[in-house]
């Protein structure tokens, strides 16, 4: 009966391999394999799928990244160093948001304002910033090394 059993199984296993689906983003036909997985399991043990492919949820991601990045950058525009006031005002053209840094001034860091600018939530993002104080590039690495 085991025998049995472990040849279904294989044999569904088999059949999700050549299972196609629908993607509800591009609206194309893919096989089962090109959805990611969510991490759930059906009651005969295989995966569930999402209902975008992986092309469709790497388009999406990214294009989410470039968007919280860009309002990073402009929110980044409307601030000065709160040491030598360098901002968008004061520089003119001059001015680049990169410049500009982000430094904590307590050991309660939860991560890299950069990274966090293109993974998390904005909510999240601006709760890290309210832990920090703005300097430029040049202010800061004398902060750092108390200059």
């Amino acid at each position: 009966m085991s025998i049995k059993l472990a040849t279904n199984h294989v044999n569904h296993n088999e059949n999700i391999l050549n299972k196609i689906r629908l993607c509800k983003c591009c609206h194309n036909f893919k096989k089962f394999t090109e959805f990611n997985k969510v991490g759930k399991r059906d009651k005969f043990g295989n995966d569930y799928r999402r209902a975008e492919c992986k092309s469709c949820t790497n388009t999406r991601k990214r294009q989410e990244e470039r968007i919280r990045r860009e309002r990073f950058y402009k929110y980044k525009e409307n601030l000065e160093c709160c040491k030598c006031k360098y901002s968008k005002k004061k520089e003119g053209d001059n001015f680049t948001s990169k410049a500009l840094q982000f430094h904590h001034t307590h050991k309660n860091k939860e991560g890299n304002l950069g990274d966090m600018a293109h993974k998390n939530s904005w909510e999240v993002l601006m709760k890290e910033v309210s832990k920090c104080i703005v300097l430029c590039a040049n202010c800061h690495i004398k902060e750092h090394y108390k200059i």
